[in-house]
């Protein structure tokens, strides 16, 4: 296992997040408590959940089944979204029911996730979302006051734009706060061509970069790759199908035509990286998450079976040569063009 640091902090973490989010999709409870145990034998000690899905209680139970030592173990949580019947029961007041970081349901929350979980403290709390109700000072200066109360290590966001970024970083200095933020756990991966200015800017600044959905929600993986009918003949098709219906050109069908475009496009270009992944003996999953890691990003593995914590981890003796970053640069400049590629024309 390889291991990074929290932002500027000395939190040590591993380069790998197991990540909680799917975890009861295809396993129980029991199968969950024996699924992070083998990621801690792999030496990941780095977990993520949130306090909107119904996982926190998995992640403190799981260190007690696998007698994982609390001090050994990184968990990071979120709040800011709806939360689930869990929290339900600690609830002295309901919030707004959207989207929700002000000060107060940052510090109830954190002491709910911290009961549910029972875990004593959150190692790195985040905010699930950018809240447009709540101004970076009050959340930034919350999670200064959770930090100070020993409720928190550290803290950062999660699915924030650049500026949001930016606004918290500034009111931090404004205010004169002793602890900044640490982490940013965006949307991304190899194929999430127009993250990377976010990515790079969150480096720069000293953020942790956590990146959730690595596999773009499986559809890197998706099984239908292998049959992909290809742009040149999907226009031909829809030709063929626009004389047998000459009243299917409508504005309406066409948008629908066009997206359908764009992903049959897209499908080539991945196609292309998992021909590149299979050249080296390896697969796709490997490849997106060997290129996260040569990115400097944490990737936060969906893993919800053995198999699929294997194959996260595998990657990490993957050193990726200049060959094959140079055939995913060229995919990945392919897919930043097809959004602005030209519509169907007859």
């Amino acid at each position: 296992m390889r291991y990074t640091t929290l932002g500027k902090s000395k939190t040590e973490v591993s380069s790998l997040c197991f990540g909680m989010y799917t975890i009861l999709q295809k396993t129980g409870p029991l199968e969950a408590f024996k699924l992070v145990g083998k990621a801690w034998d792999y030496g990941v000690n780095f977990f993520d959940t949130s306090d909107n899905y119904k996982t926190e209680i998995i992640v403190g139970r799981s260190l007690r089944e696998n007698k994982i030592p609390r001090e050994k173990a990184v968990i990071a949580t979120k709040t800011g979204l709806p939360m689930n019947e869990y929290h339900g029961r600690f609830l002295g007041e309901v919030l707004r029911t959207d989207r929700d970081t002000s000060a107060a349901r940052i510090k109830m929350q954190a002491e709910n996730s911290i009961k549910i979980m029972e875990t004593g403290y959150i190692d790195l709390y985040q905010t699930h979302v950018h809240d447009e109700h709540a101004p970076a000072s009050e959340v930034v200066l919350a999670m200064n006051e959770l930090v100070e109360e020993g409720k928190i290590r550290h803290y950062g966001f999660s699915n924030y734009s650049r500026e949001n970024v930016a606004e918290a970083l500034q009111a931090c200095k404004e205010q004169k706060l002793k602890h900044h933020p640490v982490s940013l756990q965006p949307y991304y991966n190899i194929a999430a061509t127009g993250e990377d200015a976010l990515v790079d800017y969150a480096k720069g600044e000293g953020l942790t970069v956590m990146a959730h959905r690595p596999l773009a929600s499986g559809y890197l993986v998706d099984s239908t790759f292998t049959k992909v009918t290809g742009l040149r003949a999907l226009d031909d098709n829809i030709r063929n199908a626009l004389r047998k219906n000459p009243g299917a050109d409508n504005p309406e069908s066409m948008k629908e035509v066009n997206e359908m475009r764009r992903q049959e496009a897209a499908k080539e270009e991945i196609k292309m990286l998992q021909i590149a992944a299979t050249g080296y003996g390896r697969n796709i999953q490997q490849l997106s998450t060997a290129w996260l890691l040569h990115r400097g990003v944490v990737p936060i593995m969906g893993a919800n079976t053995e198999k699929h914590l294997d194959e996260y981890v595998s990657a990490l003796g993957w050193q990726l040569d200049e060959r094959i970053l140079g055939e995913v640069d060229a995919v990945r400049k392919n897919l930043a063009k097809i959004k602005d590629m030209p519509d169907f024309s007859a």
